[in-house]
């Protein structure tokens, strides 16, 4: 299926009869397809490098430190390759942090809400709720933090992304008062945090699965993680990016946890702060918690998660943040978002798999399917993740934008795909899982390309 799906899903892209979406009511929109020779010649080379790394650790066993370090480095320039493409390259991205009604957690410095739900939550009588209206307020925090940081090195690292924005400035394509050289500047900086969290978040992914001693086929697992999906970086601007190396950290706590109960305190912790930034960080708490509450000394593993988790919820009460409140009120503004957007719970299950596959992709969205081959404790962890899976694609939560908000998941996909590439195999079975990444990495630029994936105007 990982050498079949891809062009199929590719062509479904191409042909403009085929709705992606509820016609009528919500679709992804098309640009017709965008070639760029030098993105694929850039590609090509990224790939072949990370390919030739990946056999090398796959069937030999000299220099694999040196092998993964160039797998994993051209994994991460094939992603920045994949940013800069496309109409506006990372531009775009940049403008999704400008637009108020993409994401509206960018303000000038010193304008934090006095009462976030009064001031951010409460939607306008009669009027659809927003993208802000639904999202706890650690968006709006981390962008604070990122805009008081002194210097103007977001601009000093993307000077071609600050000359497009201050051209689109010029010709008024920028909304007040988010017009002004801080806030760009501001959405600069942003930008490349974003980008290091991508970054770092499947370097993580690819730590763990090096150190995981039932990974044999090392070089296979971290290609999976590296070209696998690039989904997080073609929605940066939505600071999902972000919310996918929480994730990851999680992911890796929750692992470490296992033999040292007193680490479930982090897994609770980084869970509690994920908990601030968007409501869908719960699938992934709840997985933690379920692993958690595997195996010897489980008690003692939640006792220290539950503690991590109620010290952040302490911390915003201490500060004066109604955690509860808000989250209720996002749930209200969510519920709202549905009912007032007319779309359907039926169509949108089916449409929810389309959109895991094209934009997570297929092998990542298809891992979870077969349970791993041994190990109690994988097993168990395999149940709760597949679990969680189901319930973020068919509990009606998502109607629409459902590769976007399932990046909060990905890491967890992304990490059961490296663990099933990471069994031994045949040497023609590593080509033809070498030739499905492949294809995988060709569907994410073609995506990049051909769709509007910034929900702007």
């Amino acid at each position: 299926m990982g050498i079949i799906l891809p062009p199929l899903l590719i062509l479904t892209v191409l042909l403009p009869g085929v709705p992606l979406g509820e016609p009528g009511v919500w679709t992804w929109k098309r640009f017709g397809p965008f070639y760029d020779l030098v993105l694929g010649l850039e590609l090509a080379v990224c790939f072949a490098a990370g390919a030739w790394a990946a056999w090398h650790l796959a069937v030999g066993r000299e220099g694999r430190r040196l092998a993964a370090t160039v797998l994993i480095v051209c994994g991460l320039l094939s992603d920045c390759a994949i940013l800069n493409s496309g109409r506006l390259g990372l531009a775009e991205n940049a403008l999704a942090i400008l637009n108020p009604f993409t994401t509206g957690y960018l303000r000038p410095v010193g304008t934090l809400p006095h009462d976030f739900v009064k001031d951010e939550l409460t939607v306008p009588q009669g009027e659809v709720p927003h993208h802000r209206h639904v999202h706890p307020p650690g968006n709006v925090w981390l962008a604070q933090m990122v805009c008081r940081l002194p210097g103007s090195w977001g601009g000093g690292l993307l000077p071609e992304t600050r000359a497009q924005l201050e051209e689109l400035r010029d010709q008024n394509g920028l909304i007040a008062p988010l017009d002004t050289p801080e806030a760009i500047e501001a959405a600069l900086k942003l930008t490349v945090l974003l980008i290091a969290a991508l970054a770092l978040g499947k370097l993580v992914l690819a730590r763990m699965l090096w150190l995981m001693p039932g990974v044999r086929a090392r070089g296979t697992a971290l290609l999976a993680v590296m070209f696998g999906s690039n989904a997080a970086g073609l929605f940066l601007g939505h600071y999902d990016t972000f919310y996918f190396f929480l994730s990851a950290l999680v992911l890796w706590a929750v692992m470490s946890a296992v033999r040292k109960p007193v680490r479930a305190f982090g897994t609770g912790l980084l869970t509690g702060i994920g908990g601030l930034f968007t409501l869908g960080f719960g699938a992934v708490g709840g997985l933690a918690a379920g692993i958690s509450g595997q195996g010897p000394h489980r008690w003692k593993r939640l006792a220290y998660f539950a503690a991590g988790g109620l010290s952040v919820a302490a911390a915003c009460t201490i500060c004066g943040v109604d955690l509860w409140r808000i989250f209720l009120k996002c749930w209200e503004n969510q519920r709202l978002f549905q009912a007032m957007s007319g779309r359907g719970y039926g169509i949108w299950c089916l449409l929810n798999v389309l959109d895991a596959l094209l934009f997570c992709g297929v092998l990542p969205s298809l891992a979870l399917l077969l349970p791993p081959e041994r190990g109690r404790f994988l097993r168990n962890a395999w149940r709760w993740a597949l679990i969680f899976w189901l319930f973020i694609l068919f509990s009606g939560g998502a109607r629409g934008e459902f590769g976007r908000l399932a990046i909060v998941y990905l890491p967890v996909l992304l990490l059961a795909l490296g663990l099933r590439f990471g069994r031994t195999c045949p040497p023609r079975e590593t080509v033809w899982r070498i030739a499905a990444i492949g294809l995988m990495l060709i569907q994410t630029a073609f995506l990049r390309n051909a769709l509007k994936l910034v929900l702007i105007d």
